[in-house]
């Protein structure tokens, strides 16, 4: 409980150092925008299937069985000449037939060889074919990809190029496009979000300027959190009366200047001669009862 007293007036000493840094947080940043830095390069991611850009392994070779050879018996000598002829004839004969039979089977080992090295070539075209179709396919759409980041860009850097040469013009639309951008860089806390609404008037070269900030029922009256161990629970400590109308009147003090320094600052070549202001905020006006914009 001691640690979660500690987070929560951790909290609320954040909320009061962010509203009272509201017109600092602006002084020390130049709030001019360089148009020239809205400008983009298209940045193309690199091409994923990069898998499909290797050839297909070739198959491996499929030798020829070596061909058989004929081996004979030796003919006998001496007198087994005489009496070992016809078991020599005979061994003769059988090698002779062992000798076709094999050639036969080499034969066929050989069809099949061949034949294997066929399929292999046909299912290395077949798949050689598909893998060229399908980088083609992806090559085309990571160029089609890559063509549409650069119209994107294009369009992009011809648009802050139109700005840059209406803004030089002072062409109104231009102006109020390059206030909006001006005010979409003020950064305000998440606690107390501020809203800006605006008009240029060329004639007078005016801005009406209106901006709205959170009601003062909308922000914390919780001066610190306090934790009672006898009844082991934490309860708050209010702000005073005053404390609460003072911190809120200097935040939209602070706001106003803010806007003011913001919009003055970034016109560097003074299109904007006056700025009339109006700040205030988003509540139910108490003498109409009505739901409206209540300037202060």
């Amino acid at each position: 409980m001691a640690a979660e007293v500690e987070r929560l007036n951790l909290e609320l000493s954040g909320i009061a150092e962010d509203l009272e840094g509201i017109l600092a947080a602006t002084l020390d940043v130049d709030d001019f925008v360089d148009l020239e830095s809205l400008k983009v390069k298209a940045v193309h991611p690199p091409f994923l299937h990069s898998q499909l850009e290797i050839e297909t392994p070739r198959p491996l070779p499929v030798p020829d069985p070596p061909a058989p050879t004929l081996i004979e018996p030796l003919p006998p000598k001496g007198l087994f000449s005489v009496f070992g002829r016809k078991k020599y004839e005979k061994s003769v004969v059988e090698a002779r037939a062992t000798y076709e039979s094999e050639c036969e089977e080499w034969r066929i080992a050989i069809q099949q060889a061949e034949a294997m090295r066929v399929e292999a070539a046909v299912r290395y075209e077949e798949e050689e074919q598909q893998r060229l179709a399908n980088l083609r396919i992806e090559l085309d759409r990571y160029d089609a990809e890559c063509a549409q980041r650069e119209q994107v860009a294009t369009e992009q850097n011809r648009a802050v190029d139109d700005l840059i040469a209406n803004l030089g013009y002072g062409v109104p639309e231009a102006i109020e496009e390059y206030i909006g951008i001006v005010i979409s860089n003020a950064i305000y806390p998440d606690h107390f979000p501020v809203n800006h609404e605006y008009s240029f008037r060329p004639d007078s070269a005016e801005l009406s300027l209106r901006v709205s900030a959170p009601a003062p029922d909308q922000m914390s009256t919780v001066k610190a959190y306090k934790y009672t161990k006898a009844t082991d629970e934490i309860t708050e400590v209010p702000m005073s009366t005053k404390a609460c109308k003072d911190r809120y009147a200097g935040t939209i003090h602070k706001v106003a200047l803010r806007a003011a320094h913001e919009i003055f600052e970034a016109d560097r070549r003074a299109l904007i001669g006056t700025i009339s202001l109006e700040v205030g905020t988003h509540a139910i006006n108490p003498a109409t009862g009505v739901s409206g914009f209540i300037p202060f």
